[in-house]
């Protein structure tokens, strides 16, 4: 089910990405501790936008979970710690 692009970046950001502007927003995933991490997935400007399943689920693999997982980050069932611990379970967190 498609999801629009604002709602998706202020999700992502509201648990833990850092956003910098260009040619589109990147996202980049910093850790509670404040360290900066090598998850990166990004958003076209445009806010109005719907970002289809073909691009949800790769946005997800950039985040280094399912895209279950990933729509429940986004939808806020999956809070901060839970989304760091499944990261320590894959062992993409130390």
């Amino acid at each position: 089910m498609p999801r629009k692009s604002r709602e998706v970046k202020a999700s992502l950001q509201r648990k833990g990405f850092a956003a910098s502007d260009g040619d589109h927003t990147f996202l980049t995933y910093v850790t509670r501790a404040g360290l900066r991490t090598a998850i990166m997935t990004k958003v076209s400007h445009g806010g109005s936008h719907d970002i289809g399943d073909p691009l949800l689920a790769q946005m997800a693999r950039q985040c280094r979970v399912t895209k279950p997982l990933f729509l429940q980050l986004v939808d806020c069932p999956l809070d901060r710690e839970a989304y760091e611990a499944e990261l320590r379970v894959k062992g993409v967190l130390e």
